[in-house]
């Protein structure tokens, strides 16, 4: 017997999680499971050991129940280097096109960190903007299931396993999620951003790859160079460093990056501006929706508006009201300005770092403005009743 988790052993549990449930009654089901290998869940003995027991329990739990579906079929890839989860997305996409079948329906399961589910889900949202016939089929028949197998899991469906698996066991819905869509309408080159002077590593870079997609949060400034700070750490040893870096850059972040002054410009569901705000910014964070965490479970969007502006604060401020920001009860205090928006522009005359579902990126002045804009509802999952 195998010690470790493997990719067989979650699609055949989801398979049978799956096959109880009536919300995929009289179904055929495909099942498509991408799994990144080396998180965590596959290669570490006790995140191992403890998932396969989630997973037995729940089995054995599902097994006593009539079986729902007419039939599962499930396909297991593995990826094997960055990015290689959106080219598998992409190529399940094409074939679920390529087979369309009127009592079948489809299952993306994605079984590692927020990395490989953020690769999927821009798979997807991608191809719904393509064409008409792929945009029916990731809102129709592809739902996606996330589940909750990283470090962060902000964005995944449960914020544990056992959340995720007790989901599966219950009376659930579909429902569709919308992204934000950054874009950049100024001229940057690649030499702008080198004259920035910002010695940073390992990012991806922010010349000719905008658009980019958050599914959870977005965020700009001291944030983001949190969420760098903890993957620089995390790409040495495994681990969540986001407590750990949270201190160290409110002593650091305002001198690496100097606050400028951000025009701010709020517009809702008819593209109408409805506020403008000009001020030295501290932090910027929009959400798909109000109620987000992030960085393991930080409510930084604690209310129903999904956009919250942190001004510049001194140091010793910023440390002393940092638990307040990153739990998200700032909102009760005169510190932050929170506002629920559609579309957002941003000016900004200094260099930035934003980070869009924990991929972080350097701006140079020369990309602003910046549009942050939510989409309609695309990437379909499931939901309690």
């Amino acid at each position: 017997m195998d010690l470790f988790l493997q990719p067989q052993d979650i699609a055949k549990s989801i398979s049978t999680l799956v096959s109880k449930n009536s919300l995929w009654e009289n179904k055929i089901v495909n099942i498509f499971l991408i799994a990144n290998k080396t998180a965590g869940c596959f290669t570490q003995k006790n995140k191992s050991k403890k998932y396969k027991k989630i997973l037995s329990k729940a089995i054995s739990l599902a097994e006593k129940r009539q079986t729902c579906t007419k039939q599962i079929n499930s396909k297991v890839f593995c990826t094997e280097y960055a990015n290689h989860a959106k080219e598998l997305a992409d190529s399940i996409i094409t074939q679920i096109i390529a087979n369309p079948q009127e009592e079948e329906t489809n299952l993306l399961v994605v079984a590692g960190g927020d990395g490989t589910s953020y690769e999927v889900q821009t798979a997807l949202f991608q191809a719904a903007q393509q064409s008409e016939k792929k945009h029916k089929t990731v809102t129709q028949d592809i739902c996606l299931l996330r589940l909750p197998l990283g470090t962060g899991n902000d964005g995944t469906d449960g914020r544990t396993l056992e959340e995720t698996i007790n989901l599966l066991l219950g009376e659930i819905k579909f429902e569709k999620n919308p992204a934000l869509k950054i874009s950049y309408q100024g001229n940057p080159t690649q030499k702008d951003v080198e004259n920035t002077g910002r010695k940073v590593l390992n990012l991806q870079s922010s010349i000719n790859t905008a658009p980019w997609y958050s599914f959870n949060v977005f965020s700009m400034g001291i944030d983001a160079y949190v969420c760098y700070m903890t993957n620089v750490l995390k790409s040495k040893m495994p681990g969540n460093f986001y407590h750990f870096f949270i201190p160290i850059c409110a002593i650091l972040y305002d001198k690496v990056f100097p606050a400028g002054i951000a025009k701010v410009e709020y517009y809702d569901e008819n593209n109408t501006l409805i506020e403008e705000i000009s001020t030295p910014i501290e932090l910027f964070v929009m959400g798909i929706s109000g109620y987000r965490t992030y960085g393991g479970g930080h409510k930084i969007l604690a209310t129903k508006e999904n956009t919250i502006i942190v001004p510049k604060l001194s140091t010793l401020k910023l440390l002393l009201n940092f638990k307040k920001i990153k739990d998200g009860t700032a909102y009760l205090t005169n510190l932050v300005k929170i506002q629920n928006a559609t579309k957002v522009k941003i000016f900004y005359d200094k260099p930035v770092l934003i980070q869009c579902d924990g991929e972080p990126l350097l701006l140079c002045k020369e990309h602003f403005p910046i549009t942050i804009e939510k989409s309609e509802p695309i990437i379909q999952k499931i939901s309690s009743l």
